[in-house]
């Protein structure tokens, strides 16, 4: 009985809008008087909490995400560490060169970027068995800067979910801010197009003026670097170039993997609108598609190696430094696939081995968002309830919470379910329930199914 009676004050609270806005007055109450005796609350982020706080002074670094502040300190020690071995074995290093610094400089970001120009390639097997490690290492940096960009936007839509509790008792419907968050991403990925479209046109214009190619080179140039494909035949092979280069390829190969990246939020978020409740995908799954993935990845590496061994007779660590090369898409060129049934083999292998490659960081980025978004919700299920959490889950102002509220209270706290994913199901409840009883029975269904739609309430 006192279940029955608990749904039903829930059910009213979620169902009448006007119930909550005349409880609105005493909510506020409420929550100040918890204001001014007691802190704030924990899942609450101060920056939301009321405007009338005092400032407080930061320095620009403290501005920036924790998480990108340890990219930045990954990427400066690697191009820090990359530019002292590349500058010791430099006269192993054969091609245009301009500067010992900036060449090291230009060729770790060449090989990080993976966009391999061939205007500088290894020339001993030491910078071979360097640049292998390195393009790897680059790799797996330029996968850790997209996998902390996608748990900067989950951290976001984490925020988003506190806001829109308030937004929700506050404002009234959810759609206004489901219509905030959709127009927000799309908003940054026409930001990112339109920067991207900016960083095109200046490459090219450096390339027409500075390094003196026709328009039409200038612009083959800039696409075969900011999707690092890399023939080789046109590169940056001046000083200033060089110089120019350092930042504009970094600059530009991020802001189009970022480009992807909001191109796939916005497909994503479009598929969770679709979706009522989304289906939790298991973590042992994702792991284990990444340790398959990972072993069909070194069974190409080997199955290349042992070919480019003894078909196009390469020495091992030759052939080692081809795949390496060919699977990362850093091509130098100076090693590749030269005879008629190289070239009918890397047909297959290069497009399997690079999809492969590409999946495993896919897969370890997910792993790494599950395995958080896991850590999230195992903190907010052990975290003692307070008082405040029970006012917070009070939906319908009644002085106590009832199953469902602590249910549905606990499910928006870790993100599993949003405002606006219940209150479909309550409008679908709202059209099922034809006798407005505030339950369902049979005849409701059979009524609710016999009327034509938009004639039940």
């Amino acid at each position: 009985m006192a279940e029955n009676v608990a749904a039903q004050s829930l059910m009213t609270g979620l169902l009448d809008p006007t119930y909550q806005t005349n409880q609105k007055t005493d909510l506020k109450r409420r929550r100040f008087r918890r204001c001014k005796s007691a802190p704030l609350a924990e899942f609450v982020p101060g920056d939301f909490i009321g405007t009338g706080s005092l400032p407080r002074s930061e320095s620009i670094f403290d501005s920036i995400h924790p998480s990108f502040r340890k990219v930045a300190i990954y990427l400066a020690v690697y191009l820090g560490i990359g530019t002292v071995c590349f500058s010791i074995v430099r006269h192993q290093i054969q091609g245009k060169k301009t500067n010992g610094i900036l060449d090291s400089v230009y060729f770790c970001i060449v090989t990080m970027t993976t966009v391999g120009y061939g205007d500088l390639v290894p020339n001993s097997t030491p910078t071979k068995l360097l640049a292998c490690a390195f393009v790897f290492s680059g790799m797996a940096l330029f996968g850790l800067i997209l996998s902390k960009a996608a748990d900067y936007l989950v951290e976001k839509q984490e925020i988003l979910l506190v806001k829109a509790l308030h937004i929700h008792q506050k404002v009234g419907p959810t759609e206004i801010l489901k219509e905030i968050e959709i127009n927000k991403v799309r908003y940054k990925c026409f930001m990112v197009l339109a920067f991207l479209l900016v960083l095109i046109i200046a490459g090219t214009i450096f390339l027409v003026t500075v390094e003196k190619l026709d328009l039409v080179d200038a612009f083959y140039c800039v696409c075969c670097t900011i999707t690092t494909l890399g023939y080789g035949d046109k590169s940056f092979s001046t000083k200033r170039g060089r110089v120019f280069a350092i930042f504009w390829i970094l600059t530009s190969t991020i802001c189009l993997a970022l480009f992807f990246l909001y191109l796939a939020e916005l497909n994503t978020e479009s598929r969770q609108r679709a979706l009522v409740i989304l289906k939790e995908i298991e973590i042992n799954k994702v792991r284990y598609k990444c340790f398959m993935v990972l072993a069909f990845l070194l069974v190409l590496i080997i199955a290349g190696t042992i070919f480019l061994v003894t078909v196009e007779k390469l020495d091992l660590v030759d052939a080692f430094y081809c795949v390496c090369c060919t699977i990362t898409t850093l091509g130098y060129g100076d090693k590749s696939f030269s005879t008629k049934r190289g070239r009918v083999f890397a047909i297959f292998w290069i497009v399997t081995s690079t999809i492969c490659l590409a999946l495993f960081f896919l897969y370890l980025a997910e792993l790494n968002t599950e395995s958080r978004q896991r850590a999230l919700a195992k903190r907010i299920l052990t975290k003692r309830v307070t008082n405040q959490d029970l006012e917070v889950a009070d939906i319908d102002n009644d002085g106590d919470v009832g199953a469902a509220e602590f249910i549905l209270y606990k499910l928006k706290e870790m993100g599993k379910i949003k405002q606006e994913d219940i209150s479909l199901v309550m409008e679908e409840f709202e059209n099922l329930d034809v006798d407005q009883s505030g339950t369902l029975s049979a005849s409701d269904i059979i009524l609710a199914q016999s009327s034509p739609p938009g004639s039940c309430r």
